[in-house]
């Protein structure tokens, strides 16, 4: 398995040519750092992952994994090798809706999520074993020097501890944003964008329902250039 995972590194790396691990990873449907793993041969990726990744370089998994030399094959050797992934999900996978802000809401209220919803997958060890969790697409631009471009999916867990200095989705109003967090002693909040702009809850409306923590922000994936 050592000799197979550092060939499958090796052509990866060499697949993805200039390509950014960012960009690559957001059409593979996965995180950069575990693409980064993969590629260094630190990680066995699941069957599904593999035929993703395929599917992507438009080669065949028997090429990922050094069984052939030839990156090259027929549409249907193809269709046979690769279409594992979209059988079934593997137990390494979990499943989680892509919301927009607007719907966030109602998907913690205990709706389900709108009939269009599209859905990402993360590996199941990312998901820390946790069954709330769901990704949200950035809508705005105030996040960019934080790693979030627009439109990037961002996986937020409602269940992690926020502290401060985290980066979580919010509620303040009517209004759902992701902000830095900073406790004062007296019980207020700042809500800050990256843009060095800041947003005093008091500790009254912190405490009431005018503010809620949504969720912690835990990693960002840029936009998916096809789904599952």
């Amino acid at each position: 398995m050592t000799s197979k995972l550092s060939i499958l590194g090796k052509r990866l790396t060499m697949l993805r040519g200039k390509r950014s691990q960012a960009e690559t990873a957001a059409q593979m449907c996965i995180t950069q750092s575990y693409l980064s793993c993969l590629e260094r041969g630190k990680k066995i990726p699941s069957n599904q992952i593999l035929s993703i990744i395929a599917e992507v370089y438009d080669t065949t998994v028997g090429y990922l994994l050094g069984e052939t030399d030839d990156p090259q094959a027929s549409r249907e050797t193809k269709r046979r090798d690769n279409s594992a992934a979209f059988d079934s999900i593997s137990n390494t996978l979990r499943r989680i809706p892509l919301l927009s802000p607007e719907h966030v809401l109602e998907f913690m209220a205990g709706n389900k999520p709108p009939a269009d919803t599209n859905f990402i997958y993360i590996e199941e060890g990312d998901a820390k074993g946790l069954s709330v969790q769901f990704a949200v697409i950035s809508a705005t631009g105030d996040n960019q020097r934080w790693g979030i471009p627009i439109g990037a999916s961002v996986v937020v867990d409602p269940t992690s501890t926020v502290q401060d200095f985290d980066i979580a989705l919010v509620r303040y109003n009517t209004d759902v944003a992701f902000k830095k967090l900073r406790w004062h002693d007296d019980g207020s909040i700042d809500l800050m964008s990256d843009n060095g702009s800041v947003v005093c809850v008091p500790c009254g409306e912190a405490r009431s329902g005018a503010f809620a923590i949504l969720g912690k922000a835990v990693s960002v994936i840029l936009t998916p250039k096809h789904g599952l």
